[in-house]
């Protein structure tokens, strides 16, 4: 069969980036796996409701891994000597983009609940989020289901579906923009002054931005492809990376808690909000007593053994070492 030269340049482009893609995706996939290892290894005392999350999460990326596999096999295999076909969307590939808008948007609002109490409910800019939130998820849904009417890669490039996913990529980025600089402001508020706490507040804050950057190029990326060159599948790589960033970000935050607090517990997302500094308790010396926040007390009575005591609704952390003590304190903060 004589391929015109045109036909041959787009066939090779279209598989070069299901190539690259699938390459990238399935290396963080395999980041992933381990990632889901360490932490049902190392946290198996986290609630019930977060195991079934990350279950949930790494389900779902496995299923959209499946999906490309599938997709790239049919290419290549079942579709071999029928080059023309390139230019359709397989099935899996449409399921593949439903199932990493969904692995997303749960993320997405994990983060946005951990905001919601460690914001104190700040219903404006938590509101705003998860605003963004659903309306990447009814975008990127839309998209799917438009790869399912119409499932060509020419299809793609029509004003409407541009628009749509403009929106789709457009609002996640900016959810994942707010997600990031609600964790830098509500840390840097919380800082207590004390050396080892707020180092692990500096470390939260790094994190927190290296996570919304990754996943905030990764979407703005898409967009500017997708919008830019239409019809041509240039934005697949991204697109294909897009469910591997979001459940890393996910495990990579939830399997740090330990690190950050040196092995004395894990840090729990969300768990109290008020750090204040130290200061004299009104009528005392300030070489007796200080308090912290404003709802406990460090004390350290003169000529006694030193022990430091901080009360978080019905919990109480109490150690003879005060930096040990403070450094527990942090990780329940956060």
């Amino acid at each position: 069969m004589d391929i015109p030269a045109a036909a041959k340049s787009a066939i090779k482009e279209s598989l070069a980036c299901e190539f690259i893609g699938f390459t990238l995706a399935t290396t963080l996939y395999g980041i992933t796996v381990l990632q889901g290892y360490f932490y049902y290894r190392q946290y198996l005392h986290d609630t019930l409701r977060l195991k079934v999350l990350v279950a949930v999460v790494l389900a779902a990326d496995t299923l959209t891994t499946l999906m490309m596999a599938h997709a790239i096999y049919t290419y290549v295999v079942l579709d071999f000597g029928e080059p023309l076909k390139i230019d359709l969307i397989t099935w899996s590939f449409s399921s593949e983009n439903g199932f990493a808008v969904l692995t997303a948007f749960i993320v997405q609002c994990y983060f946005g609940q951990r905001l919601w109490i460690f914001s104190r409910k700040n219903v404006v800019f938590v509101g705003l989020l998860f605003f963004m939130a659903f309306f990447a998820l009814g975008t990127g849904l839309a998209v799917t289901i438009r790869t399912f009417i119409e499932p060509t890669w020419a299809a793609l490039g029509t004003v409407t579906s541009r628009i749509l996913l403009g929106l789709y990529s457009g609002a996640s980025s900016v959810c994942d923009a707010l997600i990031a600089a609600g964790l830098c402001y509500y840390l840097q508020t919380n800082r207590s002054g004390l050396r080892k706490t707020d180092t692990i507040v500096d470390k939260l804050m790094v994190y927190a931005i290296e996570r919304g950057l990754l996943t905030t190029t990764c979407q703005v990326m898409h967009m500017i492809l997708t919008v830019a060159l239409p019809g041509r599948p240039i934005f697949l790589p991204f697109a294909m990376l897009e469910s591997k960033m979001y459940a890393n970000a996910l495990l990579a935050t939830l399997n740090v808690r330990k690190s950050l607090t040196d092995g004395k517990g894990p840090i729990e997302l969300g768990r109290s909000h008020s750090f204040g500094t130290l200061s004299p308790v009104p009528g005392e010396t300030t070489g007796g007593r200080a308090t912290f926040g404003n709802d406990s007390a460090l004390k350290n009575s003169v000529g006694t053994a030193s022990v430091a005591t901080i009360k978080f609704g019905s919990k109480t952390l109490q150690d003879n070492d005060e930096e040990s003590m403070m450094t527990k304190a942090a990780g329940r903060m956060v």
